[in-house]
């Protein structure tokens, strides 16, 4: 809110307060629906029934100005809250977005089951989008970021805050939905602890049962609560691009290396040497390049990926990471194999017998096993 340098009087000031403290109960109205904040005014509020928060945070942001210079820690929390912002303004049922420093925080009418499911899946939306911009920042030779994401749904009081007369008004909404986002968000992606942290009111508000199961119980987590839920989720199709977008860089990182081994033979005596450098083997792709992480188990598949199924994988050691889609489809996997074997194949394309062994490993673990 922008001043505007208006003189500030002691008779005026007691007369604001009295005639606030006096206005009548009844302008506090409860409703099941966010309202249209248009009809807020300074001496009226709403009791939403139906109300969803959802927070994001990074983590250790102190450290970051210690790492970059002012000029690239302005662009990266530039890259970063613009993003946010454009995932939770896309919900219909978003109301408001509000940036905190690094905190941005969305509210959302959760009058409906769907209405929770979606504010959710903007959750898993924000979890890609740090893994997007940490693909960014990594390029660039910046310092990644980790977030923490905290989701409540619950009851909140809306005002209209501000002076009457001096055009300085806001929005506030307040309540324990609002704090327990806050509280949950500030807990994620600390201790061991997932990056999304769900309130068991929001658990039970959902209405799809598989994002349900994308979520894991925990205990402690808010104070006078004895459960809430946790993930390491994503966006599907958020993924999906990532990985695409990934592989593109490797082959492009490969056709420039192989024009420079090429050079080199060229100057060394002729091309009497391709048959040895085509031997060579591939430089492996960069662990960073490959998605890095895995819940318990994947909810489109019937059975969990093993440690040493990874391994057939022709050593890619990342694991995999719980997705989630709107809707979810199985086709995920063939389309995420397709691009990871032709990871594999560059490593390996000097090896058949090799390549025929390890894509068999990796197509095999993401299939149900069928009974015989």
């Amino acid at each position: 809110m922008n001043t505007n340098g208006r003189l500030y009087s002691i008779a005026g000031s007691d007369a604001r307060i009295r005639e606030i403290l006096d206005a009548n109960d009844q302008g506090y109205e409860e409703v099941d629906s966010v309202p249209a904040l248009w009809r807020l005014t300074n001496s009226n509020g709403f009791y939403v029934n139906h109300c969803v928060a959802v927070f994001i945070d990074i983590r250790g942001s102190s450290q970051l100005a210690n790492n970059h210079t002012r000029p690239v820690l302005g662009k990266l929390y530039r890259a970063y809250l613009s993003e946010c912002v454009a995932i939770l303004n896309q919900d219909p049922n978003c109301k408001q977005v509000f940036i905190h420093g690094d905190c941005v925080s969305g509210m959302i009418d959760g009058n409906k089951p769907e209405f929770v499911d979606g504010a959710l899946f903007r959750a898993f939306q924000l979890n890609s989008l740090v893994n997007m911009l940490n693909w960014r920042l990594g390029q660039r030779g910046y310092a990644q970021i980790q977030c923490g994401i905290g989701m409540d749904y619950g009851r909140a009081l809306i005002l209209q805050g501000g002076c009457s007369g001096t055009g300085i008004n806001e929005v506030i909404w307040m309540g324990e939905v609002v704090n327990n986002a806050a509280d949950l968000c500030n807990q994620g992606n600390k201790r061991g602890l997932q990056p999304i942290q769900v309130s068991s009111a929001a658990y039970e508000r959902l209405g799809r049962e598989d994002y349900k199961r994308l979520l894991i119980a925990r205990t402690g987590a808010l104070k006078g609560h004895r459960v809430a839920y946790e993930a390491n989720a994503e966006s599907t199709e958020m993924q999906q691009w990532l990985v695409n977008e990934q592989q593109k860089c490797a082959k492009q990182s490969s056709g420039l290396n192989a024009l420079g081994m090429l050079g080199k033979m060229n100057s060394a005596g002729g091309f009497g040497r391709i048959a040895a450098a085509q031997a060579t083997p591939q430089p492996k792709i960069p662990q960073s390049n490959l998605v890095g992480l895995r819940a318990a188990q994947d909810p489109l598949v019937d059975t969990p990926i093993s440690d040493q199924q990874i391994e057939a994988l022709g050593n890619l050691r990342g694991l995999w990471m719980t997705v989630a889609q709107d809707p979810p489809t199985k086709t995920l996997f063939t389309d995420y194999n397709a691009a990871l074997v032709s990871a594999l194949r560059q490593q390996t394309r000097s090896q058949p017998g090799q390549e025929t062994r390890s894509m068999s490993g990796l197509a095999n673990p993401l299939k149900p096993s069928r009974k015989k």
